[in-house]
């Protein structure tokens, strides 16, 4: 399961931004990945944000993020 992950995330190009650093805000960062769904059939992901859930296509949120 975890190998065809991983190779979703290639094939999408979401695999740098697992391995990016930049200097994001650090509480961001620390409720986006305890909330993050990552949805492989629909490629979406939908985290929270303070009190507003949000949602991006793996390219949209790629886009996003400059990868």
């Amino acid at each position: 399961m975890m190998a065809n992950l991983v190779a979703r995330f290639a094939d999408t190009g979401l695999s740098d931004f697992f391995v990016h650093k930049y200097d994001w805000n650090e509480t961001i960062i620390r409720q986006f990945y305890p909330t993050l769904k990552i949805d492989v059939v629909e490629e979406i992901l939908i985290w929270m944000t303070g009190k507003g859930l949000y949602h991006a296509t793996f390219t949209e949120f790629a886009a996003a993020i400059e990868l």
